[in-house]
């Protein structure tokens, strides 16, 4: 699940969506990776912990959770928590870089009840290599297909920066290609290992511009393409017609950090978004309830009482800006730098 869905529907609790970082460990050394995956990590929860925190999503009536990482599939028992996360009657996603799913898994994956397996895919063969080492590309390509031919629904995700910005047309003709289901398009944000090539993340006018060309070839695929950015709003006519009048008495669209989803890393820290590593509380010490509910800047996040444009700002209650942007530029209370309104 990644960070602010357009429209926000949520359970009892509200909290709608978690994501569980398995491992920070990975076999590959992305260059924009919010997570600067790599080595383990020493004191990564273990299955025990995991499974704890998965009945407490369970009791909550938390309908998605998505395993990812790192990459998730270096831990042996990720088709077992995928398994047992189901069984709860969570519906289970993996967020994967697809190089090690074969025919055997991806057959696991189906027998586990797995809702959806994400695979990211980051431009043409040079452009996604570029990013994430060689011969990641073919290894990805193939994971895709198994996955199909397993049955399971297939989503590709493509992070867009300048590295790649070129490539949109040719992510979405790929995905097409090998019968994805989704394709979502997620902004860089320059955090993690992705601090050292923050020149690459976009200006505002290319992601405006890019978010346009994006959705523009939806009716040329079959393939649904998403975006899950706050400012998808600002080129949707509609949805602020429709929501005008119930956007001025609560939240109800734009960034979910902290208000419909959260982010349990692999050591048990908790983030209101995987592009927000802001502490709110650890597994360990506290249960995802009272985290949930007691939580000063969760709390603050809910307000939403921002600063610079996106306080100001009539769509603050439909949008709010991107929360991981703001943070990634020294204050997640301040404005999205991205906005063009």
């Amino acid at each position: 699940m990644r960070c602010a869905g357009t429209v926000i529907r949520v359970n009892a609790s509200g909290l709608y969506a978690v994501e569980i970082r398995l491992t920070k460990a990975c076999n590959l050394r992305c260059a924009h990776c919010s997570v600067a995956g790599g080595e383990a990590a020493r004191d990564e929860l273990g299955t025990s912990e995991i499974k704890h925190v998965l009945d407490q999503l369970g009791e909550l009536r938390v309908p998605y959770v998505t395993f990812t990482g790192g990459e998730p599939l270096l831990r042996r028992d990720a088709i077992k928590l995928i398994a047992y996360a189901s069984s709860l009657g969570l519906r289970p996603n993996l967020d994967t870089n697809g190089m090690l799913i074969n025919p055997a898994k991806a057959k696991r994956f189906k027998e586990a009840g797995i809702d959806l397996v994400q695979v990211s895919i980051d431009g043409t063969e040079e452009t996604h290599e570029k990013i994430r080492g060689q011969g990641s590309y073919a290894a990805a390509i193939r994971g895709a297909r198994e996955v199909v031919r397993a049955g399971v629904p297939l989503h590709i995700n493509f992070t867009l920066s300048k590295l790649n910005l070129s490539d949109l047309e040719a992510v979405v003709e790929t995905a097409s290609s090998l019968g994805a289901r989704s394709l979502s398009l997620e902004r860089f944000i320059a955090i993690g290992r992705g601090g050292a090539i923050a020149e690459q993340a976009l200006s505002s006018e290319e992601f405006r511009k890019a978010l346009l060309r994006f959705f523009s070839l939806a009716e040329h695929t079959q393939v649904k393409l998403l975006t899950t950015d706050p400012l998808r709003v600002l080129i949707d006519r509609k949805l602020i017609e429709r929501y005008r009048e119930e956007m001025s008495r609560r939240v109800c669209g734009g960034c979910t950090a902290g208000i419909a989803a959260l982010t349990v890393s692999y050591d048990g820290e908790v983030y209101p978004c995987p592009k927000l590593p802001l502490s709110v509380g650890n597994v360990r010490e506290q249960s995802i309830a009272e985290i949930w509910q007691g939580n000063e800047t969760l709390a603050a996040l809910r307000a939403r009482e921002f600063k610079g444009r996106c306080g100001e700002c009539e769509l603050v209650n439909l949008c709010g800006g991107c929360r991981g942007e703001a943070f990634a530029r020294g204050d997640y209370l301040g404005e999205d730098a991205l906005c063009w309104k």
